[in-house]
């Protein structure tokens, strides 16, 4: 199923996160509040998200459904 997501690197780069790797565990500033320092992580190999300081977590359409406030089923044609 990971495969059938959109790539979370894309994802997070969407939404203002500045993101070196292309593979595996990258530490990251969130795109999704005032970070200051590295706070989230994301697997880009298991196309997963999690910040530890604002709590935002999931993999693509998860974050894409939180951010934008729509479903999943609607998050699938986001970036269509």
């Amino acid at each position: 199923m990971e495969n059938d997501l959109p790539n979370i690197r894309n994802i997070l780069i969407h939404y203002g996160a500045t993101i070196r790797g292309t593979h595996g565990q990258v530490n990251l500033r969130c795109p999704f509040h005032g970070d200051s320092h590295q706070s989230a992580t994301a697997n880009l190999d298991k196309n997963l998200f999690v910040c530890f300081a604002c709590g935002v977590k999931g993999n693509s359409l998860q974050i894409i459904a939180g951010q934008e406030r729509i479903s999943i089923r609607e998050a699938v044609g986001f970036l269509s």
